[in-house]
């Protein structure tokens, strides 16, 4: 999009394309009825040779029982692939969300 190798300043550009689909293994403990919350590993994604198995992890202070986990298959990183549910509210989720940086 920049025709560079950098970002110029005041771009915003998505940091992967959203409409490439990515192979998602969920992981094998995880089932309907599951208790997970933050830092759980719910699926992995094979990137590339460099990182070969990219895990997918529930977000910081998200927690509930999983009501709905994709199964292994193709998905864009923002198709839904988990839901919780906690105190009778569902929250989806997906492949890719924004973690703090500091």
């Amino acid at each position: 999009m920049t025709n560079s190798i950098y970002v110029p300043r005041g771009i915003d550009i998505p940091p992967l394309d959203t409409k490439k689909t990515w192979e998602f293994t969920p992981a094998s403990h995880v089932k309907v009825g599951s208790m997970l919350s933050g830092g759980d590993i719910y699926g992995m994604v094979y990137e590339n040779g460099l990182f070969p198995e990219h895990k997918i992890m529930v977000p910081p202070k998200a927690k509930g029982r999983v009501k709905y986990i994709a199964e292994r298959g193709d998905y864009t990183i923002n198709d839904k692939v988990l839901t919780l549910e906690y105190d009778g509210k569902d929250s989806d989720y997906t492949m890719a969300h924004e973690w703090a940086v500091r």
